[in-house]
């Protein structure tokens, strides 16, 4: 049974040109671990028995639980800065109209047409829903979104940001400034940070972060810690449908 865990995760003498298996693409963790238990077995001086003995068990039992039982290490969770304000008067609105902040600085229809069905498909998660057309809807939803700083790191590889805010105000009958803004309501603004400057595949996150903070008062801007397998997300997702066309 031994000699048999030996051969299956790559600890036996191989043929030439064999390769271990390799778990970095399934698990990023465990793939660290390889790498790092690898290294360590070859270096110099030689490590004390008892130490390679420990190492050698550690590898088997991280190699046979990812390659008979599918399990995997947690893979670390997603960052997001949220900076929320609200009025007491917010409560209870939730039909509304979606309309851009900035109708100027629209990033191409695709990007454009993916915003506006994440932000729908969030606020439906919270019971909201866009008025009908001819019909008077609450609020005014307006939204913007797009890439902020660059900011490089110590390692040469620099983040991007990427924001998206969304605020609501009372929707009224045209005012003297001939427009349908009424009463703030609430605004919520969300930032990631990444290598990708790419927007489009961030908002989904961005968006179903934002509506779980509608009605509340950050104070100031906190992050907040979101699993990369976040249900709410999977859920923005699915009801959006397919995403922007590639280019």
């Amino acid at each position: 049974m031994r000699s048999e865990m030996r051969e299956r995760f790559g600890l036996g003498r191989k043929p030439h040109g064999f390769r271990y298996p390799d778990y970095s693409q399934t698990d990023p963790t465990i793939g660290k671990l390889q790498i790092t238990a690898a290294r360590l077995l070859r270096s110099k001086p030689a490590m004390p028995p008892a130490a390679r003995s420990i190492l050698v068990r550690l590898s088997v039992l991280l190699a046979f639980c990812a390659g008979w039982f599918g399990c995997t290490m947690p893979l670390p969770d997603i960052r997001v800065g949220v900076d929320a304000i609200s009025s007491p008067s917010a409560a209870g609105a939730q039909s509304f109209k979606l309309v851009p902040k900035y109708p100027g600085s629209v990033q191409g229809p695709d990007v454009h047409a993916y915003a506006i069905a994440a932000i729908k498909a969030s606020l439906e998660t919270k019971g909201m829903f866009e008025s009908p057309k001819g019909t008077r809807p609450e609020m005014l939803v307006e939204f913007d979104y797009g890439v902020g700083h660059t900011v490089p790191l110590l390692d040469g590889t620099p983040v991007v940001e990427k924001f998206l805010q969304i605020s609501a105000r009372r929707y009224e009958e045209k005012n003297p400034a001939g427009r349908n803004r009424g009463e703030e309501l609430w605004d919520v603004r969300t930032t990631l940070v990444s290598p990708s400057a790419s927007v489009e595949h961030a908002l989904p996150l961005l968006a179903a972060v934002a509506v779980d903070y509608i009605g509340r008062d950050t104070h100031a801007e906190q992050t907040v810690k979101i699993p990369r397998n976040s249900p709410t997300v999977q859920h923005v997702k699915e009801a959006m449908g397919s995403g922007p066309a590639k280019p």
